[in-house]
């Protein structure tokens, strides 16, 4: 298990089709792990709904909206609010199960590469927002955000190493399949 470390390495080869299936089913558990964080979310989400539900509006009512807006959007947050989010996380996790089962048995690189451009668009985003709209972010304390963070990290990590072994097992197929060719050409 140690030697299969290197694996998650970018830059390590992949030179042999059992490492190839074993870098694409990283990419697998990648998935599983971003199904129980999607979970884990929801959790929280539901044990701490009314601290949210405060914070939240304590963070609309610090950017000095106009009144009738700032009413509209106070009206908005609430635990229905809550249980959208909460029903959205559960839904994601189910899908990042689905489609770890799929890419478990099928090994391909094309499920890992979407998965990991969408996470690092939402991760480059929720950075984005770090630094743009500070006030945003405080919904969330820092110690749940830093670990949400290494987990994204992590599970990129994983994604794009499944990537890397679904592309070395299409390309090692490829060669296989390729009938060999003669060093002599026949003399006509």
């Amino acid at each position: 298990m140690i030697n299969n470390l290197r694996l998650l390495n970018p830059l390590a080869p992949i030179k042999t089709p059992n490492e190839a299936r074993t870098a694409a089913r990283i990419g697998a558990v990648g998935l599983f792990v971003q199904a129980g964080a999607a979970v884990q979310g929801a959790i929280m989400s539901f044990v701490t709904m009314d601290a949210l539900v405060a914070d939240m509006r304590e963070a609309m009512s610090a950017q000095n909206l106009p009144p009738e807006s700032a009413a509209i959007a106070n009206a908005m947050v609430g635990p229905s609010m809550i249980y959208g989010l909460i029903g959205f996380s559960l839904f994601l996790a189910l899908v990042s199960l689905i489609l770890g089962f799929i890419q478990w048995r099928k090994l391909t690189k094309l499920i890992p590469l979407l998965l990991f451009l969408l996470m690092a668009y939402g991760f480059l985003s929720e950075l984005k927002l770090l630094f743009t709209h500070p006030v945003g972010m405080i919904v969330v304390p820092i110690w749940q955000r830093a670990l949400g963070w290494t987990v994204s990290v992590a599970v990129l990590v994983m994604l794009w190493a499944g990537f890397r072994g679904g592309d070395r097992l299409r390309k090692l197929k490829a060669i296989e399949s390729t009938p060999p060719t003669s060093v002599n050409p026949p003399v006509s």
